[in-house]
């Protein structure tokens, strides 16, 4: 997608940000009103931000088995301490990942258990 914005914004724009207007770079004002703009459109009810993109970015990449190390780098973080958040984060989403395969495994095991009952 990075490649199709560059190609679309042409290379007569030369800069170092990625989202330039008139040849300046675009406040971080006018990405978050985007950006909500963007979410209303999408029907999405929860708070969007550019910030909350860059934690589901870090999140999914972890949850992808991306390492800490990747993952800090891709953010530009200077400490791991920093990216151990999303490891906290991920941990939990594998919690209620394992807590939603064992429910589906125990219900089947009752439907297992209740259909040789009534053999």
């Amino acid at each position: 997608m990075l490649d199709e914005w560059i190609a679309y914004r042409g290379h007569q724009v030369r800069s170092q940000y990625l989202f330039v207007r008139h040849g300046r770079r675009v406040s971080l004002g006018t990405i978050e009103h985007v950006v909500k703009r963007v979410a209303q459109a999408a029907g999405l009810s929860t708070t969007v931000s550019p910030h909350r993109l860059r934690h589901t970015l870090a999140t999914q990449a972890i949850n992808r088995g991306m390492s800490l190390e990747a993952i800090a780098a891709l953010l530009g973080h200077r400490s791991l301490t920093m990216t151990l958040v999303y490891a906290r984060i991920a941990d939990k989403t594998v919690h209620r990942q394992y807590l939603s395969v064992c429910d589906e495994l125990d219900a089947l095991y009752a439907e297992a258990v209740l259909g040789e009952e009534q053999q």
